[in-house]
């Protein structure tokens, strides 16, 4: 593969490019496109706030930090997410009655019928995903993906004796090579 920029070669199998983060994060960004291009045609709205409609078509009452919590969003990002939101009208805040500061945002009529336009949509692309996989592949893709989840949470990792312990084409040639 070539940079188009310093035209040098972009080594395709560096040792990083196996990283499972790496890898997730790739998935991710053309998932997100994908996704992005989609909702855009379909209903006019970025991602983020679908990630909004969907969560309050779901419950139908949340706080932005409620959100947040759920979705793992940059709260800043949501906020101007909801404030597009409620600005077109699918989004209306209520301030709470113990607390005036604390907003309570909800789906207007029209907020609703977005999310019934663009959902069949999504659930198409989703079903389609998921064929994609046989269902022990589904179910040990959520499996590992669980995993990976709650290993977030560390910062610190005992030290491997085998630095290519890890999946992927590379790793495996690496183990080969040294177990000889």
């Amino acid at each position: 593969m070539t940079d188009r920029k310093t035209s040098k070669a972009i080594d395709t199998d560096a040792p990083t490019r196996q990283f499972v983060s790496y890898k997730v994060a790739r998935t991710h960004a053309r998932l997100a496109r994908q996704g992005s291009r989609i909702l855009k045609k379909v209903a006019g709205i970025s991602r983020v706030e679908w990630w909004v409609i969907g969560s309050l078509r779901n419950d139908e009452s949340a706080r932005l930090s409620d959100i947040a919590r759920m979705s793992d969003m940059d709260k800043g990002q949501l906020s101007r997410a909801i404030k597009g939101l409620i600005e077109r009208g699918y989004v209306e805040a209520r301030n709470a009655e113990s607390d005036l500061r604390n907003q309570h945002l909800h789906l207007t009529r029209s907020g609703r019928a977005l999310y019934d336009r663009a959902i069949p949509h999504m659930m198409r692309r989703q079903n389609y995903l998921m064929s994609l996989l046989t269902k022990e592949e589904r179910q040990v893709l959520y499996s590992a993906l669980d995993k990976l989840a709650k290993a977030t949470d560390r910062t610190e990792f005992p030290e491997s004796r085998d630095a290519t312990a890890g999946s992927g084409p590379r790793s495996a040639a690496a183990r080969s090579t040294t177990s000889r």
